[in-house]
């Protein structure tokens, strides 16, 4: 099990560079495809933006703590932060719920970070946020090998790389 350790201040551009890193720790160190690997790299960075817009406000002297650990069998990236937390009530509403939506318009069926929640429950296997007074932590788990009962391989989860094979005329 390897752990790496960022932290980074609460600023958007921060978001790329971190996505990068995800990136490269992936392509060097996971058997995950490069569609699924630019789903994680898009989560982790929607997940930073929400902790500066959700917890932060948009404060960008604030810090942003992000552990990537490699494990056997999976991936494991958490976001520590000391703001005043992302809207756990509509995480879990999104998270618990059976609904799929249309990618290209789920972002303007759901509120605010509700697009950003959705991506996590559709592309990553495990997705835990707990919240106390200032410490808050998001978990999100992908697996390198997944069952068939929990890996669903319909167009809404693969990444733009998998769309692009699958159905050109459909990848954007």
């Amino acid at each position: 099990m390897q752990n790496i350790t960022f932290t980074i201040p609460s600023q958007p551009q921060q978001a790329h560079l971190i996505g990068q890193c995800i990136e490269a720790i992936c392509q060097h160190n996971t058997p995950l495809s490069a569609g699924l690997i630019e789903d994680i790299q898009l989560c982790v960075m929607e997940s930073i933006g929400q902790v500066i817009s959700q917890s932060y406000h948009n404060q960008p002297d604030q810090l942003i703590n992000i552990t990537v650990r490699l494990e056997s069998d999976r991936i494991v990236v958490e976001l520590q932060d000391q703001g005043d937390g992302l809207n756990a009530r509509l995480l879990n509403v999104v998270l618990n719920s059976a609904a799929l939506f249309d990618p290209l318009q789920a972002d303007q069926m759901l509120p605010d970070a509700g697009f950003s929640f959705y991506l996590l429950k559709t592309t990553m296997d495990a997705v835990q946020y707990q919240s106390q007074p200032h410490a808050h932590t998001l978990r999100l788990e992908k697996y390198f090998d997944a069952t068939p009962e929990s890996f669903d391989v319909t167009p809404h989860v693969l990444g733009k790389l998998d769309r692009q094979r699958a159905c050109p005329a459909l990848a954007v």
